[in-house]
């Protein structure tokens, strides 16, 4: 039976590790993780590789749809001879030939049962509509070329999706995808031939030398405080209460929808976001400020039902755009009151590394974005060091 065990360096994290007996019936010790259940779950899978290496065939099938790279990496980890992991890699090869029968229908199913844990799976089964609707699902992959991929790209560019989800977005907006959204197919169909390639069905690697859309996601539409005014006393109910937790607390309009009063201190002021019901999947503790605690003790709640909100995602961005329309808002979406708040926060001395924290993004880069800094803001920075100095 394998361990895992703390290991303490001077001046460092203590890191966790790994010990079981290997291939060759060695003491094999590896690490280093930085959480316990990182060290378990891949103790879990050593421990089922040398078990798998025991009976023939079976190691082979295990690491069959690894990367010729990972699983060099497995086998070294559970003390296979280089004559062994030769000898896996040769068996590989030969039981799993180049299929070049793969279709672009296929590649979409493959592609839903492979991300089946993904939070933006219906993204991209929607982007999967159209990318078949362009190429035919009975086309093999292997005839996907780079200027068939430049050529949707540019279908998208022109005439944008015909298909799906996103085709009923664009009706109502009226307007064509941006560069990000076109991206985002393309990104899909890019990751779809890599799991396709990793799974031994040819490709004609495509996205070499093609080119994503330039990006320009900056946004410096912030909400004033008359349309604030004007949004919150022309809403009522669950729309109004979203506004004003958007308004105050900094978090997506996602993360406030599937608020429960469980997870709610209001008596410190406190929301916490655990990993499922974050963008970066990560735990995550927002401070409430007094408006956002005096809302929610206001609100009702349903007996028996611990979720603050009973709309999801799509019904409230629908109800936000079209109560601005009839206000005559122009430009504002509900997302824009996230970078209101994080961009008052800046303004009032916020460290970035607090934002962040609130903010939850993974990176200051992303951050960057969402924070407005002005003209005004940076002369003011400037006059004030010059007082301190």
């Amino acid at each position: 039976m394998g361990s895992t065990f703390k290991r303490l360096a001077k001046g460092r994290k203590a890191r966790w590790y790994v010990s079981f007996t290997g291939i060759n019936a060695e003491r094999r010790k590896i690490g280093a993780w930085g959480t316990a259940d990182e060290a378990k779950a891949r103790l879990k899978d050593y421990e089922a590789w040398v078990i798998a290496y025991r009976t023939p065939g079976a190691l082979d099938e295990a690491l069959k749809d690894y990367s010729p790279a990972e699983r060099a990496q497995a086998l070294e980890d559970i003390g296979a001879s280089p004559e062994q992991r030769q000898g896996v890699e040769r068996r590989i090869r030969e039981q799993h030939f180049e299929d070049t029968t793969l279709t672009v229908g296929q590649l979409a199913e493959m592609w839903a049962k492979a991300k089946a844990d993904k939070r933006s799976l219906r993204d991209d089964v929607s982007r999967f509509v159209e990318i078949v609707a362009f190429f035919g699902a009975d086309e093999p992959i292997a005839l996907i070329t780079a200027d068939r991929v430049e050529a949707f790209r540019d279908h998208l560019k022109e005439d944008g999706a015909g298909q799906g989800d996103e085709r009923k977005a664009r009706k109502r907006r009226k307007d064509k995808l941006s560069p990000g959204t076109i991206n985002r197919y393309l990104q899909v169909l890019r990751g779809a031939l890599h799991l396709a390639e990793k799974r031994h069905h040819k490709t004609a690697d495509p996205f070499r030398g093609v080119s994503f859309v330039p990006e320009d996601n900056a946004r410096d539409r912030l909400p004033t405080e008359e349309e604030i005014a004007m949004l919150l006393n022309a809403s009522g109910g669950e729309l109004r209460l979203l506004i004003t937790l958007a308004r105050w607390t900094a978090m997506r309009a996602g993360e406030i929808l599937g608020l429960e009063w469980s997870r709610l201190d209001l008596k410190r002021g406190v929301a916490r976001l655990e990993a499922r019901h974050t963008k970066a999947r990560k735990l995550r503790d927002v401070p409430l400020p007094p408006e956002a605690v005096e809302a929610l003790r206001a609100w009702p709640r349903r007996i028996g039902v611990d979720a603050v909100f009973e709309r999801r995602i799509g019904t409230a961005s629908s109800a936000f755009t079209k109560l601005c329309r009839s206000l005559g808002i122009k430009g504002l979406r509900l997302h824009d009151f996230r970078h209101l708040r994080l961009t008052e926060l800046l303004r009032a001395g916020a460290n970035v590394f607090v934002l962040q924290e609130i903010s939850g993004h993974k990176d200051l880069e992303m951050l960057r974005r969402y924070s407005h800094v002005t003209l005004d803001d940076m002369q003011r920075a400037v006059k004030a060091a010059e007082k301190k100095a």
